[in-house]
């Protein structure tokens, strides 16, 4: 047994018994039998090297043609190889869990931050399943729109807010894009809750999962009614001034400037009445209407 003396007699008393001895000068443990020789007087001890990891058969240049079939060292050998191969991989096992683990930490954190932005902003953001039905809905989108969350769960987006008047190649555009899930800009005439018109610029982008498929699509709009009308209100200005320039009167370019005025604001009927010499009385010079109201 370990730390004992080692003597004749303790290893005539136990011929079956298994030693560990030392060797100090190869420095390793030895495990096996002994038999003690009366002639000549001699110990002689059959063993193995007494192993406790794997690496120290390699370190000693031993394989398994070294030892016997009946040896158990090659069991315990084995044994602890599928013990640290074990414990290996559950290292590596706890190693990836704790990578997937910060990962998802991260991703929870900037889900927060992204859906605080999205709440607090005044665009209208709106997230549909992969059908385009509604599933969520911002502030934004309320004040916006008109409409609350609750109101247009499972809705497609076009079946309440696509104006008739709208441009038919814009609609056009935004259905071909969403079929082929691919993300897009447009500017849509959209009718708010209430019947009012308004002009939304909708920026949509697909969302898609680990394995690239289309799972979401996000939208943000925004109300760009004030610019569109700036714009048309300097487009105007430019085509009127244009007008009147080429022509050689005020007489003669009036009801041209009032066509021009009419078709661009798409009004019905328009006319001009201009004061006299005098500038007492307003009188009529000229209007105009569109056909729908001869019918």
């Amino acid at each position: 047994s370990p730390g004992c003396h080692f003597c004749d007699a303790h290893a005539r008393a136990n011929p079956d018994r298994l030693f560990l001895l030392e060797d100090l000068r190869q420095k390793i443990m030895l495990r096996g039998q002994v038999m003690i020789l009366d002639h000549p007087r001699r110990g002689i001890m059959l063993a193995s090297p007494w192993l406790t990891e794997p690496d120290q058969a390699h370190q000693l240049g031993l394989t398994t043609q070294d030892f016997a079939l009946h040896d158990q060292t090659l069991d315990l050998l084995q044994v602890l190889h599928m013990q640290r191969k074990v414990t290996k991989d559950l290292q590596g096992l706890a190693s990836q869990l704790t990578e997937q683990r910060l990962q998802m930490r991260e991703q929870e954190e900037q889900s927060r931050k992204l859906a605080l932005v999205a709440a607090r902003t005044d665009n209208a953001v709106i997230v549909t399943d992969a059908a385009g039905r509604i599933e969520w809905v911002n502030e934004g989108f309320t004040r916006m729109t008109g409409w609350l969350l609750n109101e247009v769960l499972g809705k497609q987006p076009g079946d309440f807010l696509r104006c008739p008047e709208a441009d038919p190649g814009a609609d056009n555009f935004m259905n071909q894009c969403l079929q082929q899930q691919r993300g897009f800009r447009v500017e849509m005439l959209n009718y708010h809750r209430s019947g009012r018109k308004y002009w939304s610029s909708i920026e949509i982008q697909p969302i898609r999962n680990d394995a690239g498929e289309v799972v979401n699509f996000m939208s943000i709009e925004s109300d760009v009614t004030q610019r569109r009308l700036d714009d048309q209100r300097r487009a105007l200005q430019f085509s009127t001034s244009r007008t009147l320039a080429e022509a050689d009167t005020v007489r003669q370019a009036s009801s041209k400037v009032i066509q021009l005025i009419c078709n661009q604001l798409s009004w019905i009927a328009g006319s001009l009445w201009m004061l006299d010499a005098g500038q007492q009385t307003a009188r009529h010079r000229t209007a105009q209407w569109s056909a729908s109201m001869d019918s």
